[in-house]
């Protein structure tokens, strides 16, 4: 089940949703299988986790980890105290750079497109990238050192693109479709001051829940959007992990009547990035959603319930189709 009953006592989306030390363990055996089988598939799963689970768990105030990501209503509690994911939370900054490349003989792979600097000494290569993908800018990949002999490079193509990705060299264009979740593999003699940009154009866009087409999630790109529910009458959120588990979650307002495509329905705010605020959409109207991993010490929700004649006729795919 994604939002019906759970284990803890049947309860739909309860407090106790989303363990960060699980999805730290599963992005640990994803690791694994790549380099057993490279898939942007895999690559895809470790984005989409990094981003939308464990960069949420950290308070950016304090540095203090939670155990807990409840999606539905409620708050996340920081923990005063040491249990497992405080441990495996302190360990996960460090590593968030582990998996952005991979590489063999004479190949790498480019995954996350996150600004970093990799020494590929295997290569005599030195590669910098940057520009951040989740604010709409290219990924620049630059040869800051090369020693020109044939290198294949395999840039992924997210599963998220609204449209199709643009890829060039040295300002020439040398691919115009990439496939979602798939790579776009270039092989050339690799000289310094080659710049490789990804234009992977992102667009807002919903996720149905797997065991209710009427629950629904809001993306942009990679990002996963939570709505703002307020801080009134919220305990002290730095408390043992399960202190506050008992205590009822808010009520989470209806979305009704938008189209299905949440663009319609959702206005930028201006000066502050992934930040939109609902509008025409009934009991909604008026709530700010921003990347889960901004939204701390206060309610909110990630999953809503979407009614409408429009948004009930079906969901957008990654290429904005249509779809039953």
């Amino acid at each position: 089940m994604e939002t019906g009953h759970s284990i803890d006592d049947g309860k739909n989306l309860p407090a106790t949703t989303a363990e960060s030390c699980n999805t730290r363990n599963m992005l640990d055996l994803t690791s694994r299988l790549f380099e057993r089988k490279p898939s942007a598939e895999y690559a895809d799963y470790y984005e989409r986790a990094l981003y939308n689970h464990l960069l949420a768990t950290v308070a950016p105030d304090t540095g203090a980890m939670t155990y807990f990501t409840p999606l539905h209503g409620h708050f996340r509690t920081y923990l005063d105290g040491t249990h497992c994911c405080v441990g495996s939370g302190i360990e996960n900054p460090p590593r968030y750079n582990e998996n952005i490349y991979f590489q063999q003989d004479n190949a790498l792979w480019v995954n996350l497109y996150i600004p970093s600097e990799v020494d590929w000494r295997e290569a005599q290569a030195v590669i910098r990238q940057e520009g951040d993908i989740t604010r709409g800018e290219p990924a620049r990949i630059t040869f800051v050192k090369a020693a020109e002999k044939a290198l294949t490079v395999h840039f992924r193509i997210p599963h998220w693109i609204a449209k199709p990705a643009i890829v060039t060299v040295n300002g020439e264009v040398t691919e115009r479709a990439g496939a979602p979740s798939t790579y776009v593999s270039l092989t050339r003699n690799w000289r310094s001051g080659d710049v490789v940009a990804l234009t992977l154009p992102a667009a807002l866009r919903l996720e149905r829940a797997k065991d209710d087409a009427l629950m629904q999630s809001v993306f942009f790109g990679p990002v996963l959007l939570a709505g703002e529910l307020g801080r009134e009458n919220m305990p002290d959120d730095f408390a043992d992990k399960d202190a506050h588990l008992g205590l009822p979650a808010v009520p989470v307002p209806e979305i009704v009547g938008p189209s299905a495509n949440p663009a319609d329905w959702l206005s930028p705010m201006g000066g502050e990035s992934l930040t939109f605020r609902v509008h025409n959409a009934g009991p909604a109207n008026g709530i700010v959603f921003r990347p889960l991993y901004a939204v701390h010490h206060q309610r909110y929700s990630v999953y809503w319930r979407i009614r409408g004649d429009s948004a009930d006729s079906g969901t957008t795919d990654h290429q904005g189709r249509t779809s039953r």
